[in-house]
């Protein structure tokens, strides 16, 4: 695009230049019309280069930005669905991948997890839990927090190349959290949740990321 509007330009310059030859025939015309020429094309480059490059990062930012948003959507839609959220809760046994949320899943207390967990423990919440695999509505396993490297690709695909530092393929972790609230000492059966989705992404040197914007706190 700069060389199209730099030929333009010069194209006109030059016209210019020809017709001050003809009514002129001076020499001090010409050299006239070509630092004109030159002064045209040097404020061109100056005014599309920083411009085009601009408008990149932020057409790229604002990309980064949606696909944040829609994982988190995504996320929370598979914990709102009954038949993922469901495998999520089977897949509590103690050798399980959320074994937190076993006493969600019986009719025993979560007395236990008033202790221990993420977060501060309130007086009538328990701590966060982590929901390590987060099922599809199928029952699959979509992903698995428990693997260091698993994550999502900007496209909300899963991934196994997530790192910490300059991941581009592999950039989102999100991080997904459980309270019982209503949990008070002796009677913590009722089991109302709240849920959490926090993501953190691969460093990235040109685009700053906050997790705060993306975070999710819904009750189930």
């Amino acid at each position: 695009m700069k060389r199209v509007h730099f030929r333009l330009a010069f194209g006109r310059a030059a016209r210019g230049l020809g017709r001050a030859n003809t009514r002129c025939g001076s020499r001090g015309s010409i050299e006239l019309a070509l630092l004109g020429t030159i002064a045209v094309a040097i404020a061109l480059l100056y005014v599309l280069g920083p411009r085009s490059d601009s408008q990149k990062h932020d057409a790229k930012r604002l990309n980064l930005s949606l696909s944040a948003q829609n994982l988190v959507q995504n996320l929370e839609s598979l914990l709102l669905d009954t038949d993922a959220w469901n495998a999520m809760v089977s897949n509590s046994a103690p050798a399980a991948c959320n074994p937190a949320l076993r006493c969600v899943n019986t009719s025993q207390s979560c007395q236990g997890l008033k202790t221990g967990g993420g977060g501060t423990p309130g007086p009538t919440e328990t701590g966060e839990w982590p929901i390590n695999c987060i099922h599809g509505s199928n029952g699959a396993v979509i992903y698995n927090e428990s693997i260091p490297t698993n994550g999502f690709d900007e496209s909300g695909a899963p991934c196994n190349e997530y790192t910490a530092n300059n991941s581009r393929t592999c950039p989102y972790r999100p991080l997904v959290r459980f309270q019982v609230l209503g949990c008070v000492v002796g009677n913590c059966t009722s089991k109302p949740l709240r849920l959490i989705v926090r993501l953190q992404r691969s460093t990235h040197s040109e685009i700053p990321f906050n997790p705060e914007r993306y975070e999710l706190i819904m009750n189930r």
